[in-house]
């Protein structure tokens, strides 16, 4: 289980991540404002650039969400090298990096290893 509260910009959102769902709940009174089910455990903590959540899964899934409705912008399973080669991914369990217009994370082997490399 994994959380972080922020302040986009007209509410405060507390973001969770628990057993296969990414929950957001409004921090003032702690009622649910969505829910975004998957079919992986979410053990990383949810990374915002203030209009879109981002976080990955034991799946090696990377999803970007709408911050106010948690509806899917879009997923990857695969992602580019420094080199430009696609590169499958395995679980995700840290955080993304969030800077401008580029969004960064680290994955698991796909053999479920950790080597280490990013």
């Amino acid at each position: 289980m994994s959380f972080i509260t922020i302040r986009p910009r007209d509410f405060l959102l507390t973001l969770l991540c628990l057993q296969g769902a990414l929950y957001a709940f409004e921090a003032k009174d702690g009622k649910e404002k969505w829910k975004h089910e998957i079919t992986a455990n979410v053990a990383s903590t949810p990374a915002t650039d203030g209009t879109h959540v981002f976080f990955g899964c034991d799946s090696g899934v990377f999803y970007k969400l709408d911050i106010h409705t948690g509806k899917l912008v879009w997923s990857t399973k695969n992602s580019k090298d420094s080199s430009g080669h696609t590169v499958h991914a395995g679980n995700i369990r840290c955080p993304a990096a969030v800077h401008k217009e580029f969004v960064y994370f680290s994955a698991g082997d796909p053999d479920g290893t950790q080597s280490g490399e990013v």
